[in-house]
């Protein structure tokens, strides 16, 4: 009879094992999946932004040196803050080129999952510009004042997204997981 209750004790014990086992898979499973997901949701907005920017780049070099003339303006008389504008506007190409490259390439390393630290990195350098530049509620009013003040906060949201790619990398890690130590069941007892 002691045999008996040993031998069960000891299945029980196997199954609980194999069970913590199935549990740990079935985690990094779901932590590989919403890892992908969270990738795919942060840099489709950059990649789709890039790419549009690739098919309507003139329009977009119009829209930049405009909004580099305003920011000009509005810097008038602020000493060094007005002379990045006045030295920016003659380089907007170039400004916008490596910007453009920084969202699509650093999209493309979050998306795919390869080096998504330097990935999350180029998004970050081509967010914070892009977010003071683009979304300057402070000097707005009324329903435009409301409306990029949205828009600046979900930034912001994105930016503590690619911080929390920057910090832990693609939020998964393989792991070696050794399988459960194999149980052998007592042969049962002739008793």
């Amino acid at each position: 009879m002691l045999g008996v209750k040993i031998a069960c004790t000891l299945s029980l014990l196997q199954i609980v094992i194999l069970n913590k086992h199935a549990a740990k898979v079935l985690k990094m499973i779901l932590q590989m999946l919403l890892s992908l997901l969270g990738r795919i949701c942060i840099s489709a907005i950059f990649i789709i932004s890039g790419l549009n920017k690739l098919f309507d780049w003139q329009t977009i070099e119009a829209s930049f040196v405009t909004t580099l003339c305003d920011w000009h303006v509005h810097t008038h008389g602020m000493g060094w803050l007005e002379s990045v504008f006045q030295e920016a506007i003659p380089h907007a190409q170039a400004i916008l080129s490596i910007g453009t490259a920084f969202e699509i390439i650093g999209g493309i390393l979050l998306l795919i999952g390869i080096k998504v630290r330097f990935g999350a990195f180029l998004l970050i350098l081509f967010l914070i510009p892009t977010t003071i530049l683009y979304h300057p509620y402070w000097m707005l009013e009324g329903h435009k004042h409301d409306m990029q003040l949205v828009m600046f906060l979900k930034n912001i949201a994105i930016l503590g997204g690619l911080l929390n790619v920057l910090a832990f990398g693609c939020f998964f890690r393989r792991q070696h997981h050794p399988k459960p130590p194999k149980t052998q069941l007592p042969p049962p007892s002739s008793h």
